[in-house]
Order: C-alpha cells, then sequence, then structure tokens
C-alpha cells in the first residue's frame, strides 16, 4: 500500500504532539511529530511504501501542498484543536482530488469527540487512543469509521521514528541553530491538574521506556543523524527516579556528549537528581508552576506548595540548571490580585525563563466540561484555542495581563543580559516577538 504520513500544512508554525497543541514557542523552536514518524517506520516495517511530510516544518505552502501532492492508497493525518478547521479543510480538497483516497486522522482533539471530528474532518476514519496501537493492523484492512480506543502497553515494543524520512536539518534550537529531536520517555500521569488533557488522553499510569532503549535510540541519533541536542519527552520526565537516575548513567557510560532538556514536577526530583541530569548533559528543565497564589493551586488540584516550588528552583540551580517556569493566568477564582500574586511570584523566584499563558480549556481537561456546565465558554471556534487569547467569559482582561507579566518579568537587566549569553543573535528578535514584549 502506497501510504503518506502528513503533518498538514498552516498558514502558522504548530507544534502538534502529545498534549502539546500550540504555536511554536519556547523561542520559537518546532518539535518534530515523532509519533507521526513511528506510525511511519511501522508501516515501513510492514513494508508498505511510505511517504512523510511535515509542511509545516517545511515551509510549504496550502496552494503548493495541494498543487503537488501525489495520489496515495492510505493517508494518516495528524490533527489538534487549534488546527483542527485548517486540517479538515485540506483533507476535504485531498479529497476532492483524490476520492478514493482513505484518510485517517488522529490526535487528542479527535480521542475527545471521535464521531464529531470524524464528521467535520471530511475524513474516513479516526483512530483513537494511541495511533501507535493501530496502525499495523488498521493497514491490513482499513474500515471507515471510529476505531476503539487502544494505547501502547509496551513502549519499549515501538521502533525508533522514520528519521530518514524526515527533514532534520529543519528542526533546531532558536538559541543556538543546532539540529535537535524528540525522545519519547514515557507517557502518561498519575497527577489529576485540572486543565491537563494527559489523563483522558494518555490516562493516569505513567508508561515508561526503558532506560536501554531510550540510550540506544540517542545512540541511533548521534551516530545516524549527527543528532546531538534533544527534548526527552514525558508527561512528567521525573515521575520515577530510579528510572532517571539509570538513564544519566548510561549516558554517561555511553560516553555520549548531548544536550538535552525535559519537564518535571517540583515534587518529583532532588538535588541528587538534578546533579546526575547535569552530569549527563541536562541543561534545561521546565516546570508547571501554574500560579503564585496558594489557593488557586487548591482549585485545579495541582497539589504543589509555594515553598516546594522555591526550594525546587534553588536545587536546581545549585546543579546549574537552566530552568523554565510555566504560569497560567485565568485559572478559577483568579482575581486581579491572584494575578498579581503570581507575576510576583515569578520575580521572586526568579527561574530563568518563564512563560505566561492564559487558560485554554482544551477538549478532555476537566476544566473544559466544568466550564461547558457552568455556560462560560464563549467560543467554541477551534481555531481560537489558543495560549494567547481568551475564549471563557471572564471581567477579566488576561491579554492586557499577560503582555505585563512578560514585560515586568523579562525587561530586567538581571534578565535580559544572562538570556544575551545563551541566545544567538539572530534568534533574540524572534523570542521577544512571542513573548510579546517588543511587538
Amino acid at each position: 500500500m502506497k501510504c503518506l504520513f502528513l503533518n498538514p500544512p498552516n498558514k502558522e508554525k504548530f507544534v502538534k504532539e502529545g498534549r502539546c497543541q500550540h504555536e511554536a514557542s519556547f523561542f520559537s523552536a518546532l518539535y518534530p511529530p515523532i509519533t507521526l514518524a513511528i506510525c511511519a517506520q511501522i508501516a515501513k516495517d510492514s513494508s508498505h511504501e511510505v511517504d512523510f511530510i511535515d509542511a509545516i516544518a517545511g515551509n510549504i505552502t496550502i496552494e503548493d501542498f495541494l498543487e503537488n501532492i501525489k495520489e496515495y492508497d492510505f493517508i494518516l493525518v495528524d490533527i489538534t484543536t487549534p488546527t483542527f478547521i485548517n486540517d479538515a479543510n485540506i483533507i476535504k480538497k485531498i479529497k476532492e482530488k483524490y476520492p478514493k483516497t482513505f484518510i485517517a486522522i488522529y490526535g487528542f482533539h479527535a480521542n475527545y469527540d471521535p464521531k464529531r471530528s470524524l464528521k467535520e474532518s471530511n475524513a474516513d476514519a479516526v483512530l483513537v487512543g494511541e495511533p501507535e496501537a493501530h496502525i499495523q493492523d488498521f493497514l491490513k484492512n482499513p474500515k471507515k469509521g471510529v476505531t476503539e480506543k487502544k494505547e501502547v502497553e509496551d513502549l519499549d515494543s515501538l521502533p525508533f521514528p522514520a528519521r530518514d524520512l524526515m527533514s532534520l536539518e529543519k528542526y533546531r534550537l532558536a538559541n543556538t541553530g543546532q539540529k535537535f529531536t524528540t525522545i519519547v520517555t514515557g507517557r502518561g500521569c498519575p497527577f489529576n491538574c485540572s486543565f491537563c488533557v494527559v489523563p483522558f488522553n494518555y490516562g493516569r499510569k505513567a508508561r515508561l521506556r526503558s532506560p536501554e532503549i531510550i540510550v540506544k535510540e540517542i545512540k541511533e541519533c548521534v551516530e545516524k543523524y549527527n543528532i546531538k541536542n534533544f527534548w526527552l519527552n514525558n508527561d512528567t520526565f521525573t515521575i520515577k527516579k530510579d528510572q532517571v537516575m539509570e538513564l544519566c548513567n548510561l549516558i554517561e557510560k555511553h560516553k555520549l556528549k548531548i544536550n538535552w532538556m525535559s519537564n518535571s514536577r517540583v515534587d518529583t526530583v532532588d538535588l541528587e537528581m538534578f546533579q546526575a541530569m547535569k552530569k549527563s548533559g541536562c541543561w534545561l528543565l521546565s516546570f508547571g508552576i501554574e500560579s503564585g497564589n496558594p489557593e488557586i493551586l487548591k482549585n485545579i488540584n495541582k497539589n504543589i506548595t509555594l515553598d516546594k516550588v522555591q526550594n525546587t528552583i534553588k536545587n536546581a540551580k545549585k546543579a546549574k540548571l537552566l530552568t523554565m517556569a510555566h504560569y497560567v493566568l485565568g485559572l478559577p477564582g483568579e482575581t486581579e490580585q491572584t494575578i498579581d500574586n503570581t507575576i510576583n511570584f515569578a520575580i521572586k523566584l526568579d527561574s530563568d525563563f518563564a512563560d505566561f499563558f492564559i487558560l485554554t480549556p482544551f477538549p478532555g481537561a476537566k476544566i473544559y466540561e466544568d466550564f461547558k456546565k457552568e455556560g462560560i465558554l464563549e467560543i467554541e471556534n477551534w481555531d481560537s484555542y489558543r495560549y494567547a487569547q481568551k475564549i471563557f467569559k471572564t471581567e477579566l482582561p488576561l491579554e492586557k495581563y499577560q503582555k505585563q507579566a512578560y514585560r515586568k518579568f523579562y525587561l530586567r537587566p538581571k534578565k535580559i543580559i544572562p538570556i544575551l549569553k545563551i541566545v544567538k543573535p539572530g534568534a533574540i528578535s524572534s523570542m521577544f516577538r512571542f513573548l510579546k514584549i517588543l511587538k
């Protein structure tokens, strides 16, 4: 079967991987669609003829894509909430050109309401859950409609992504310009943050890849593709200390001279872990802080304290790790005072970087259901589901507070000077445009 694995073109650059469904961020870095690439490798291993197009990374316009696309027997399309309308229009145009092509979709948006997604996307089928669990059998006998929900129980059983089909030079760290890639280290999260879509999509059980398999994939990237920068992708990378420590030890044992980043919670780390991570090449960790107000943290079931946050960032600095803190404005119970608490706390905490998002209640998150019941969702135009746009009823001018937060945090000499030391000159303007400071 002639197959295409497609990340459709879009007028804007979007990250579309797992829970990440947003405009390209962190110095405008664009993450590779690794789930799609794993599915492509599964198809290759089953002797199908496979093409892979990441039109967003390739800067392929919608017009050029539609003009030049070939006919395929099967196309798998990666969709997200903020790109759904665009992606559906692309599918419709493909269908008009090649009516016999079978098109299936997957993604967190499709998982939430697969029947509606099927109807509105113009696709033939929805692969519900994790597409890697479906693709091998599905290609043997594609069936129209909505599949049952499946997940990959043993992540070690998955092949490495089909990086040989990807334009790897397109994925670069904006602060250095060097190539980077993402590696899946686990899925699922036992925590229950009300704004998060992970429990609905990947479940509450943390499924982890073995450190040996992760290192084997890292080695392949280094030796075969000359990639030495990595985002180790996991819903909570530090959920199991033994796994992290073993991974760090193996990276050192194999003498892999790499630089890597990941995400964490403040209550799943300690100084010993930080030191091991630093020694193995970690340079940045991302933490979801969400708010500088204890009551807001309780409202969203975050189950962390501000004291714990401060202690964790302090330990990360001791280990000479850079930190990125993420905050969300507009959470349940938010007031002008609690937003001020958050901004002031962010400045006091003094992480190396900070993001201030406007709450986006994505389908699949508990908060989305709560807002629907309360009748405070103003917009269900999926194009508007972005971290910088208010889509629910509130008297708070969240866009104003977001810009204020970025300005107060970054426009300080003690912040600007360190950033200039690690960010290449060409990335400075794009970074600040993203941060809405110089816009």
